[in-house]
């Protein structure tokens, strides 16, 4: 392939790309920030762009801007940082992964099938093997078992 057909194969691909990001339905446009990528190739940036709750570019304020249209929404950082939404469900995974594992007793509703449960889970394990984890849930028990047990005062 000679070098004016790449040039001229690449031009197209470019064209075509910059024509579809202009023809989305840019929703959002965040300008003038700090924007940690988490890209190793582009670790900030100053803006984004957004469409249908998903980000479709990431660069600098003018060249993101250039994707509003008349219904986007632009906002100015003025400076501030942005970064990806962190969510803490708070699961200690180590804990949690000992429970898949353990004795179900969560849906016990009495003492003489939460004591069955056990003997038959210990039935299953290795001699020597200490039973340390069982899922169970006190509050299914009623208030007589709570104030008994001293959960109640």
């Amino acid at each position: 392939m000679n070098n004016r057909f790449q040039l001229l194969i690449l031009s197209t691909l470019f064209f075509v790309s910059v024509s579809s990001l202009a023809d989305n339905n840019t929703d959002l446009i965040l300008i003038n920030g700090k924007v940690w990528t988490g890209d190793a190739n582009l670790p900030n940036a100053a803006a984004i762009a957004i469409s249908s709750n998903k980000i479709i570019a990431v660069g600098d304020s003018e060249e993101i801007s250039k994707l509003a249209n008349s219904t986007t929404r632009v906002i100015d950082l003025k400076g501030k940082r942005v970064t990806p939404g962190f969510i803490d469900n708070h699961t200690h995974f180590s804990e949690v992964s000992g429970l898949l594992n353990a004795v179900q007793l969560r849906d016990a509703t009495s003492r003489a099938e939460f004591v069955k449960r056990i003997e038959e889970f210990a039935k299953t394990m290795v001699k020597g093997n200490w039973m340390l984890m069982g899922v169970w849930d006190h509050e299914a028990w009623g208030a007589s078992y709570r104030k008994q047990s001293g959960l109640i005062m």
